[in-house]
């Protein structure tokens, strides 16, 4: 078994408050958007919100604050 770090227990940890929320709120994991007119199916699953959260949030704070 691999061990987890602080900040993958944090990540999983929000990710499955996200998806019991849309449980509770009887809202779907799927989404359609529309871009330049082309339609996207969108289907919300651990590992595309995983990278959602690396790619938009962590990466901006650490360019941010850490200038790294």
């Amino acid at each position: 078994m691999e061990k987890l770090t602080l900040l993958d227990k944090r990540r999983k940890h929000f990710i499955d408050a996200i998806f019991d929320y849309l449980k509770r709120k009887n809202k779907s994991t799927t989404f359609e958007r529309t871009v330049d007119g082309i339609k996207y199916r969108v289907d919300l699953d651990t590992e595309v919100l995983k990278q959602s959260l690396i790619n938009l949030y962590e990466n901006n704070i650490c360019r941010k604050e850490a200038g790294a």
